[in-house]
């Protein structure tokens, strides 16, 4: 959620950004590895293709990469367009295929134990741009009678046009039959929308996950729109990150409060089905607050393949998209990996952020999460949540200091979001115990490790000194058994660690 001071603020919409398919257990490395090998051809005027034998009738591909997704492992293709792609742990495997000037592709296959090969079926598209930013604006709210939609889609006609960036919004305004599909374009007008309208349905209830699923794959399909080789979904609303705030109440699990449509909402377990799309999607970004948490990121991990997001609230001005796509179609922008990319777009946003900083302002935090490397950071969690779940009972007084003083984001709800590194760090200090010191080490090496760039602002009080990325949802256990003892069970994060275990069986609180 942006921060609008309005009535609506507390009672509206928040909205979450999560997950995409994948089930739990990810992280637990396999013992066993094999590898994968074959050939990719450009077919004259066409598609790329692969094969698990050389031809003579195509031409090879040279220089086009091949990575598993989860490893820090790659292969190029060479002269012949062969490759060999070693190391890959055994089990279903999600691949990706990328090469200068073709759409990126993703195929998933089972990996056997020793050499596995290809699947012939694999093609890529011949792409006309570099990067496609899809935004998905749910501001049938206060967001749009307050002036920030208007706002922000002025400020995408600001950025000049690029032959190799092309931004589609799906702007939900306020009121019935107002819904529009834009593709932005550069107009020098900061007062008024001038894009063209590419479809105008009238009305779509963005509360609803079939209308974001139809409009990410109504950009990536549409015969009348280009092809890209990376794709930047931005979702654009409130936002709250997990917040249980009420096991009655879904509004604060939540993004795309359509008002028109009855405040009709996703939620965030609700997503995941929808963004499974043709293409792959290099990065998910939310202009809303809150929305870097390890229940959001971990939620989403086989969604995309890098979260934006910010620990703390946000501007109700949200996003510079000037700024933004002013990065991303200069030179340097357009040479850009997708990691460098979700990068430059933390750095970017914060840089705004920060010189706008005054008072009345919440402080300044976001950062860059690389979502497939989540799973030693949910081992690592849940190595600490049953340490603590050993030890921790005998600590009450120091884990109420703890829970006092660690970094904590947003004072708007009674729920507590803290930054797990600086939890972490503050309960193997307070606690003499030795192996949950080390899980306490191994689980901020981890997060460190997945978070690709985090950018704050510590120079004084009420600021985020301790913000590493990543929050985590951390009640008293009062508020746990009241709040979300029925709902939080139910996350993949739940699943996958001893962590919600550990909300329901901490010590009470004591005044310390």
């Amino acid at each position: 959620m942006r921060v609008v001071i309005s009535a609506l603020l507390v009672t509206l919409t928040l909205v979450i950004v999560v997950g995409c398919g994948g089930g739990g257990g990810g992280g637990v490395t396999p013992q066993t590895i094999g590898s994968l090998a074959g050939y990719i051809y450009a077919e004259p005027g066409s598609a790329m293709i692969a094969s698990d034998r050389a031809r003579v009738d195509l031409t090879p591909l040279i220089n086009a990469v091949v990575t598993v997704r989860g490893q820090q492992i790659s292969a190029i293709t060479d002269a012949n367009g062969q490759f060999l792609l070693d190391g890959v742990y055994t089990g279903s495997r999600q691949f990706y295929i990328e090469c200068d000037g073709y759409a990126r592709s993703s195929f998933s296959m089972d990996i056997a134990e020793g050499p596995n090969t290809i699947p012939s079926s694999v093609s890529l598209e011949p792409a006309a741009l570099k990067w496609m930013v899809m935004v998905y604006m749910a501001a049938d709210n206060n967001l749009d009678y307050d002036g920030f939609a208007a706002q922000d889609l002025n400020e995408m006609e600001m950025a000049a046009n690029s032959p190799d960036v092309t931004t589609l919004v799906l702007a939900d305004l306020y009121g019935a039959n107002n819904t529009r599909l834009y593709r932005m374009e550069q107009d020098g007008d900061p007062a008024n929308v001038t894009s063209p309208v590419i479809y105008n349905p009238g009305e779509l209830n963005t509360g609803d996950t079939a209308t974001l699923g139809w409009f990410v794959n109504y950009c990536q399909t549409d015969p009348d729109l280009p092809r890209a080789e990376h794709y930047m979904l931005v979702l654009w609303d409130h936002g709250s990150g997990w917040s249980s705030y009420d096991d009655r109440s879904i509004t604060l699990r939540a993004i795309g409060v359509d008002d028109s449509s009855g405040g009709d909402i996703m939620r965030i377990i609700e997503i995941p089905p929808v963004l499974t799309q043709p293409y792959p999607i290099d990065i998910v970004a939310t202009d809303a607050c809150l929305m870097n948490q390890l229940e959001v990121a971990y939620e989403w991990k086989a969604c995309a393949d890098y979260l934006v997001a910010s620990e703390e609230l946000t501007p109700g001005e949200g996003f510079d998209y000037t700024a933004i796509l002013t990065m991303m179609t200069s030179s340097e922008g357009l040479q850009m990996s997708s990691g460098q990319m979700a990068n430059s777009l933390a750095e970017t946003v914060y840089s705004v952020w920060e010189n706008d900083y005054g008072p009345g302002s919440p402080p300044p935090v976001i950062s860059a999460v690389d979502l497939p490397n989540l799973g030693p950071v949910q081992d690592a969690l849940d190595a600490f949540s049953r340490r603590l779940i050993s030890v921790g009972g005998n600590y009450g007084t120091q884990l109420s200091r703890v829970y006092d003083n660690v970094d904590s984001f947003s004072y708007w709800f009674d729920d507590h979001r803290v930054d797990l590194y600086d939890y972490a760090d503050r309960v193997s200090a307070v606690i003499n115990d030795s192996s949950l010191d080390n899980a306490a080490g191994q689980l901020k090496t981890a997060i460190n490790n997945a978070v690709t760039a985090s950018y704050h602002i510590d120079n004084g009080p009420g600021e985020s000194p301790g913000a590493h990325g990543l929050s985590i949802y951390l009640p008293q256990k009062v508020a746990y058994n009241r709040d979300a003892a029925g709902s939080y069970p139910g996350l993949m994060l739940s699943a996958d660690t001893k962590w919600n275990e550990w909300l329901a069986s901490q010590p009470d609180y004591v005044d310390p």
